[in-house]
């Protein structure tokens, strides 16, 4: 997993797995014209933005540093811009936060699989000691 770095441009967004936001075959279309988000991790579509940032380890729910528990069915972590189509789903309430940046903010995914929109930090990977706490578990029970 390689690092990247993209510029959000100033605006409200829905926090989340992008997924949500769109119907089943419109979300077919974005996946298709932009590679699944491996070629480029922010596009426009339909005139709206969209960030798609994958996650270490997919599907699952991850707990970001504003509180908020993000359910991922894409194996993506992005942000889609606030249009009236996208508050119309059920996405906002349930499934993703919604952020106004007052300027230009960097969105990131690290080698380690932190996702950072923002202020909002999303760990999607192990935690070094998760790994240690299991390799010392694993080692105890071979002795």
């Amino acid at each position: 997993m390689s690092e990247i770095v993209e510029t959000l441009p100033a605006g409200t967004y829905v926090i989340g797995d992008p997924c949500y936001a769109f119907p089943g075959r419109l979300w077919s279309e974005l996946l298709s014209a932009n590679g699944c988000f491996d070629e480029k991790p922010m596009v426009e579509f339909e005139g709206i933005t969209v960030l798609g940032l994958e996650t270490m380890f997919g599907d699952g729910v991850y707990l970001g540093s504003d509180g908020f528990s993000y359910c991922v069915d894409s194996g993506l972590i992005g942000a889609v811009s606030a249009t009236p189509e996208v508050l119309a789903h059920e996405f906002r309430e349930r499934l993703g936060t919604l952020v106004t940046f007052e300027t230009d903010v960097r969105a990131s995914r690290s080698v380690d699989g932190t996702i950072t929109i923002g202020h909002i930090i999303i760990k999607t990977g192990d935690e070094e000691e998760d790994w240690d706490d299991q390799e010392t578990s694993e080692a105890e029970a071979s002795v």
